[in-house]
């Protein structure tokens, strides 16, 4: 970006800024690191804590073969991906069967959308609401919600007509889909 300013002298100065990058962010409930995010071995081990480190255009890539309990507010733009092992460098090198990603919150809503997010790759269960998508418009996909109290993805007519929902499975909720 760019910007146009003058100082005192009457001379015009431009000032120019690089955009923020996007940045990876790295969750990985048994890492031994500085816990910070910045990398598989200093990966947060709460993936409340890694999802609120990012920032908009950011990934979070989740390492399974645990349960996070805890609950999960999604940022704009954000976009948390579970199902890694802990050692890729690549999102297309996860396997979400094989390194499962279990969010359950105890009774409250697993994971809390916001404009623009992407949930992918998580079992939810436990929750209140497996995917609360009420004010949001997102992308949810591959995921498998279960064992929820009331419903798989609670929505409102927004969320519906501007979401895009993708390969997500809905078990033992009281409503698939509200």
């Amino acid at each position: 970006t760019a910007a146009l300013s003058s100082n005192s002298g009457g001379n015009t100065n431009w000032t120019f800024s690089s955009p923020t990058s996007s940045q990876i962010k790295f969750v990985k409930w048994n890492a031994a690191g500085n816990n910070d995010g910045s990398s598989w071995t200093n990966a947060w081990t709460s993936l409340r804590n890694g999802a609120n480190s990012a920032t908009t255009g950011d990934e979070v890539w989740v390492a399974g073969t645990n349960t996070y309990a805890e609950n999960v507010t999604m940022k704009g733009g954000v976009a948390i991906y579970g199902g890694f092992a802990g050692t890729e460098s690549a999102r297309t090198s996860r396997a979400i069967t094989t390194n499962p990603v279990t969010v359950d919150p105890n009774a409250v809503d697993g994971i809390v959308g916001a404009a623009g997010c992407t949930i992918d790759g998580f079992y939810v269960t436990g929750a209140v609401d497996g995917i609360d998508n009420n004010t949001a418009t997102a992308t949810i996909a591959n995921n498998i919600i279960y064992s929820c109290t009331s419903d798989g993805i609670e929505l409102n007519a927004s969320a519906v007509s501007n979401s895009l929902y993708s390969n997500t499975i809905y078990s033992a909720a009281v409503r698939g889909i509200l």
